[in-house]
């Protein structure tokens, strides 16, 4: 009898292993088909960056694209005309090189709302042949062109637009 549960044990162990869901290989994600698209956008918007491709980075914006910027001043508030402006501007075209590294901490899917998050920290570093510091406001008295570093921890929203996932915020 001690045999026949132990047996019995042993075969419920196994079986709510290989039910558990697996994993993106190298994460904590759960690996479902959304999960798996979110983070091909997430990295095509890093290889842009990284590329300084912005007809790409434009591609990956929702239309609807809007950031608060963390605060409650609207005169910081960014839409998706703000940011094709951006990637078109003199000040963009002065970055003449870009080094992003990201670590993905956490991310959440709703793919029936067709919501979703990525929380990720980030360590860049820009080139750039702007006289501006980065405040956008002082006068750089060094050499051009200068390197700039930059790091913290971010979040950045999709939505699902006609099958797509877009970014709706977060840049």
């Amino acid at each position: 009898m001690r045999k026949i549960l132990m047996l019995l044990l042993l075969t419920l162990i196994i079986s709510f292993a290989s039910c558990s869901p697996s994993k993106i290989k190298g994460t904590d994600i759960e690996d479902t088909p959304d999960n798996k698209e979110v983070l091909k956008v997430f990295d095509e918007y890093v290889n842009a960056v990284k590329t300084k491709d912005s007809a790409k980075i434009i591609t990956l914006i929702s239309d609807s694209y809007y950031d608060k910027n963390g605060t409650d001043i609207a005169a910081d508030d960014v839409d998706y005309d703000g940011i094709v402006a951006f990637m078109k501007s003199e000040k963009y075209a002065e970055i003449l090189k870009i080094n992003i590294s990201i670590i993905i901490k956490d991310m959440t899917v709703d793919a029936d709302k067709g919501f979703a998050l990525v929380y990720y920290y980030y360590d860049l570093r820009f080139q750039s042949d702007s006289r501006l510091g980065p405040d956008g406001k002082t006068i750089l008295e060094e050499e051009k062109p200068k390197w700039y570093s930059v790091d913290d921890v971010n979040q950045i929203q999709f939505v699902k637009e006609n099958g797509k996932w877009l970014i709706v915020s977060g840049l």
